[in-house]
């Protein structure tokens, strides 16, 4: 037996299968060609690809007009000086949440020093020409909420002021600040601190980093310690007579 059976049994093809057979391969080696228009329309044709782009859009308009959204993206936190920050080109409290005002009590220095729970140190390396404001600020108990265990003292001169607040505060609670705010010095040995520039300017909605206003921040004994005042050396100075 030959196998001449097998070419005269064979059958030709349906013409209807050729012809979608010829169409489906001259789309598919045409599909390379087309480029961005066929990507475009591709989506368009997609419905999910089409929400999902419409969905993308809002939040970018979301994030870039909405200044809680935007800070969420461009903040960041920080560790200086053993202290937590939260850097951040924006202010993330300006979206009209209500406000409350806490008032510190007003006392002599013996009373303040005899109402705030911890020992604290007070600077001997301020000039005579400042003179220690006898109205000492405590905020202590339930009403001093957010503040309390805080105690500011405030020196003043013919030209200027200095003050001191002390809190028992947790220094991984992280501060708001703008970028470039933050400088990292060492006090000495053991005490790491950190200079703060500048803050927030309420009346223009800014961030003002200017030199006029210092702070020197540090934590000693579990307490935070924190300094203020317009010349950076002096508020060094002050800091390290606090140490020894």
């Amino acid at each position: 037996m030959d196998d001449k059976f097998l070419y005269q049994l064979r059958e030709q093809p349906n013409a209807g299968f050729v012809n979608q057979l010829r169409k489906k391969l001259q789309q598919e080696s045409a599909a390379p060609k087309q480029g961005l228009g066929g990507f475009i329309q591709s989506i368009l044709s997609n419905k999910r690809l089409l929400q999902a782009a419409a969905l993308m859009a809002v939040l970018a308009i979301i994030i870039t007009t909405i200044s809680p959204a935007r800070a969420l993206v461009i903040s960041l936190l920080a560790n200086v000086g053993g202290m937590a920050f939260e850097v951040t080109t924006d202010y993330p409290g300006d979206h009209g949440d209500s406000e409350e005002t806490i008032w510190p009590q007003v006392m002599s220095l013996d009373e303040a020093l005899a109402a705030f729970p911890h020992s604290i140190q007070l600077p001997a390396g301020l000039s005579s020409e400042y003179v220690l404001n006898d109205k000492v600020q405590v905020y202590v108990g339930e009403d001093a909420g957010p503040f309390a265990n805080t105690i500011e003292f405030e020196w003043l001169s013919d030209t200027n002021r200095v003050s001191l607040r002390v809190t028992d505060r947790d220094p991984g609670m992280a501060e708001i600040v703008a970028p470039d705010a933050l400088e990292e010095i060492t006090l000495d040995e053991t005490h790491p601190a950190v200079l703060i520039r500048g803050g927030w300017d309420a009346d223009d909605q800014v961030w003002s980093n200017n030199d006029n206003w210092i702070r020197l921040r540090w934590v000693m004994d579990e307490l935070t310690y924190e300094l203020a005042g317009p010349d950076q050396e002096q508020l060094i100075a002050i800091a390290q007579s606090i140490l020894k």
